[in-house]
């Protein structure tokens, strides 16, 4: 009997050996070893849960540890480890809920109230997360997580200052914690300190080499400066990082090399901003020779399909395919510099279609049309720094002789407005986006899909960017290597987009009055 409990053991540890190392699949054929023999036994199945956890299956790794917990009920790990699945799958009342079993069997625990106060955070409850993780730190002064996860509440709140004390004391406490510098890493980079930021991706790649957040935020800083080469290899950990939409299957991974002859589908992946800026790849690769296949979200299928009719698209069934690549690894693929981009501007036209229901809609007139938006989908992480309320738009809509028309997609006006002319019910689609574009003067939109449809037309377009804008306007300029029709508006401090609105009025006026002195110019008249 003690021979077979030793081996048991010995089996558990190998497992647990394998799943650190990301040997996932043997880790779990060494437990279902040991469950062969003790179907029910807790720790195998706890085990099976982290590595389905580890593999992205949150629905196994919630009833294999449910599982765990019927054979052991009394062990609080269990139940820390079912509020983690459970708010990793978005079941956030079924977290708090392991999070209070755990608080009956150690209410004293630091553990405890860390795991509570995360909960707490993803419900969005942060009153409630800094009061459990401040009780976690009362019991153990010293408790890194409960440090490190009170940086990530401030940090979410926009308490930078706050967020960075704390993420300090993480790594004041545990030097050797990677995830602490990554995290403090992404605070430096929102308060515009990206030195500092670099520095700590650093760190915790130099503490965990496969830290793939590190490299992902490294790789998107690094692109930030303009550092393509570098940045475009080390983005390829973006699959990896936590949270990370699923890689789609590559069966056959494009590697770079020649692809004439052969049948290369490109998935879209990110935005609908994403597909636009990169899709001007896809006529690079079939002057190559490549056979090309896009699967694309159906609103773009029209717009991509008139733009680029060579190009096969599909919306679901996966096309046959000899080959396969994701469309933001074609930069990587391509070795793409700053000075190496596919500068063919246009490469998207609106159909003929479109532009003709479109200006029935707009309709000609002398003053200067200009399609606004001003606010990005609320589902988007950075939508709260990125989008402005409409009101602050009043110093551009004080500039006479210019007929605005919004473009904004979603809900309507927060008031009737006669400043703007409201397009929305005519923009089914971004082919119909495309035909407003195509009769307008100037689009000026916050970061948004619009302004790279605009700047992919070759469409005069000014783009207002928060403090800390996306990596692929770079730092401190005026002007976009990705489009040469763009004119990039930058806060100077974060969240005041007075200035901005300032600067883009102010040069609105002078585009406005040498269009009015250029139709007064005799020699301009029939």
């Amino acid at each position: 009997m003690t021979t077979r409990a030793v081996s048991l053991s010995e089996i558990l540890a190998a497992a647990d050996r394998c799943r650190k190392a990301g040997r996932l699949a043997q880790a779990d054929e060494l437990c279902l070893k040991i469950l062969g023999a003790r179907p029910e036994h807790p720790t195998a199945l706890h085990l099976r849960a982290l590595i389905a956890h580890d593999a992205g299956d949150y629905k196994k790794a919630i009833d294999l540890v449910r599982r765990a917990i019927a054979a052991r009920p009394g062990d609080p790990l269990f139940f820390y480890s079912l509020a983690e699945f459970c708010r990793r799958a978005g079941g956030l009342d079924d977290a708090l809920e392991a999070n209070r079993q755990a608080l009956a069997l150690q209410p004293t625990s630091p553990r405890a109230f860390t795991s509570a106060g995360s909960t707490y955070a993803a419900r969005g409850q942060f009153e409630e997360a800094i009061s459990y993780l401040r009780r976690a730190i009362e019991i153990a002064p010293n408790y890194v997580l409960a440090h490190f996860n009170l940086g990530y509440v401030f940090h979410v709140l926009g308490d930078f200052a706050k967020a960075l004390a704390s993420k300090d004391e993480a790594v004041r406490l545990d030097p050797n914690f990677p995830d602490a510098w990554s995290s403090r890493g992404i605070t430096f980079h929102e308060m515009g300190q990206f030195d500092q930021a670099e520095a700590d991706w650093k760190r915790a790649l130099a503490l965990n080499p496969h830290h793939a957040d590190a490299h992902t935020n490294l790789a998107l800083s690094e692109l930030r400066r303009g550092r393509f080469l570098e940045g475009f290899t080390r983005y390829e950990w973006r699959w990896q990082s936590k949270d990370a939409a699923k890689r789609p299957d590559l069966r056959n991974p494009w590697k770079g090399d020649d692809p004439a002859g052969r049948r290369l589908l490109i998935h879209a992946e990110q935005g609908f901003g994403d597909t636009l800026q990169f899709c001007r790849y896809l006529p690079l690769l079939r002057d190559r020779g490549a056979r090309l296949s896009l699967l694309i979200p159906r609103s773009l299928s029209s717009l991509i399909a008139h733009s680029m009719p060579w190009l096969e698209l599909s919306n679901g069934t996966r096309p046959a395919s000899d080959i396969q690549a994701t469309l933001l690894s074609l930069p990587y693929l391509m070795k793409t510099s700053v000075h190496t981009i596919p500068g063919a501007v246009p490469y998207i036209q609106a159909p003929p279609q479109a532009i003709s229901r479109l200006q029935m809609v707009i309709r000609q007139g002398a003053e200067l049309k200009v399609g606004l938006v001003w606010a990005g989908s609320p589902k988007h992480s950075l939508d709260k720094d990125r989008s402005l309320p409409f009101a602050a738009l009043a110093p551009i809509f004080a500039i006479s002789s210019v007929r605005f028309f919004s473009l904004q997609i979603g809900p309507p006006l927060p008031e009737p407005s006669s400043a703007i002319v409201e397009l929305a019910p005519e923009l089914t689609d971004f082919a119909q986006t495309a035909g407003a574009i195509a009769n307008l003067d100037l689009v000026i939109s916050v970061d948004t899909a619009v302004a790279h449809l605009a700047g992919a037309m070759g469409k005069p377009v000014w783009i207002m960017l928060p403090f800390v804008s996306d990596w692929r306007w770079l730092l401190d300029r005026e002007d976009s290597p990705w489009y040469p029709t763009a004119r990039l508006f930058r806060q100077r401090a974060r969240g005041n987009w007075g200035p901005v609105i300032s600067e883009v009025a102010d040069a609105l006026a002078s585009l406005a009055e040498a269009t009015s002195h250029r139709d007064l110019d005799p020699a301009r008249q029939p």
